[in-house]
């Protein structure tokens, strides 16, 4: 639960950071805490022999150094007060995202629950292993998403008329990107 709770406050960073256009320091800390992770999960789950609480460990320890980071490179907009009216307005905006985001949850696990009643399990390993590689490549267009995101909004706040044209004429290279790549995955992996 902590390592979930700090990960929400790390996902506002990244939001922060993205709309500052600050990608390189999202990579810097990525460059940082993945070693630091990897070590980690390797020192106390293969060394110490601590299993799944290793990982756990080194998953939380990993978690915290990513949110000390975030607040670093956030620290200048950090206040300590609390506006009552900004909370109620980002509740009530976020209220029907909640439903959505745990229908989303209920769809990504489904499968699963499913399969493990009707499929040998050697045939769900193998399932939960390609869906692994297919998070590959949904992580790699989310990136490419998140990336184009701010200069979208930057635009929508100028034009709108011209944000939609940019928007039609790069998502129309990103759908294909997407397909391509869909593709190769598919026949290749």
């Amino acid at each position: 639960i902590g390592t979930m709770l700090i990960n929400q406050l790390c996902s506002a960073c990244n939001f922060f950071l993205m709309a500052f256009e600050e990608g390189s320091k999202i990579l810097l800390r990525s460059v940082v805490v993945l070693p630091i992770n990897l070590a980690l999960t390797i020192t106390l789950v293969a060394f110490y022999d601590m299993g799944i609480m290793g990982a756990l460990l080194a998953t939380l320890i990993s978690t915290i150094i990513t949110a000390i980071i975030n607040i670093f490179y956030l620290f200048k907009f950090i206040k300590l007060d609390f506006e009552f009216q900004l909370l109620k307005k980002a509740f009530l905006y976020s209220l029907p995202i909640v439903p959505h985001a745990l229908g989303g949850f209920l769809f990504m696990t489904s499968d699963v629950i499913i399969l493990e009643k009707h499929v040998p399990t050697a045939l769900i390993g193998l399932y939960v292993l390609s869906n692994k590689f297919a998070r590959i490549f949904e992580h790699l267009l989310m990136a490419i998403n998140n990336a184009l995101l701010p200069n979208f909004h930057r635009l929508s706040k100028l034009n709108v008329e011209e944000c939609a044209k940019t928007f039609n004429s790069v998502y129309k290279i990103f759908f294909f990107f997407k397909i391509y790549i869909g593709l190769i995955f598919i026949f290749f992996f």
